[in-house]
């Protein structure tokens, strides 16, 4: 006999499969119902959980943010290094990229190329994903400046930019070489030649 599954659960299998279907599909080639059948919901239950098809693409980009962070900091909790971190966390990244056969990447990146501004209720939740990984970002590399392995020139915070729009660029390429190679030239040029004092 099936369980029923409580409301939040309902909501996070919603969220999952929306994660899962947008990140392959993309926004506009990923419609409601499939998500719904995915899920294993009946008809009609989206709804009751979201008021529209942007209020849910806010919400799965959310959880992809949180999702990022997670990993972001599990990276960070296995080293004391200040920069090591980062090397394990684009590591993690790199190996989802081609275990996905290099059809996943950043939820972030592909709908901001998708979108651009023309769904106003995700774009700020594009926008605010992108801002909270720069942060962090910035907020580690300010700890790796602080213990003099990373130059004084930049502040942190264009650091933080430009990782996170380098690494967004080096994705793109990955992708369209099936290649982890623009991933890795990246992640070296970065950190070993870029930051060092």
């Amino acid at each position: 006999m099936k369980r029923q599954l409580n409301r939040k659960q309902t909501k996070e299998r919603l969220l999952s499969e929306g994660l899962s279907h947008f990140i392959r599909l993309g926004y506009h080639g990923t419609g409601i119902q499939e998500i719904v059948v995915a899920a294993g919901l009946p008809k009609g239950s989206f709804y009751t959980y979201f008021e529209s098809k942007e209020a849910f693409g806010g919400a799965v980009l959310d959880s992809f943010v949180e999702q990022g962070q997670q990993k972001f900091k599990a990276a960070f909790a296995q080293t004391d290094h200040p920069l090591e971190g980062f090397r394990r966390f684009f590591a993690t990244l790199t190996e989802g990229l081609v275990q996905s056969d290099f059809q996943a990447g950043c939820l972030l990146g592909n709908l901001a190329n998708e979108l651009g501004s023309q769904a106003e209720q995700v774009t700020p939740h594009l926008e605010r994903g992108l801002d909270t990984m720069a942060g962090l970002f910035a907020e580690r590399l300010a700890l790796a400046q602080a213990a003099g392995l990373v130059r004084l020139d930049l502040p942190p915070e264009a650091l933080g930019d430009l990782l996170l729009n380098g690494w967004e660029g080096a994705l793109i390429r990955a992708k369209a070489k099936r290649s982890t190679a623009p991933l890795d030239q990246f992640v070296t040029l970065f950190f070993d030649q870029l930051l060092p004092v």
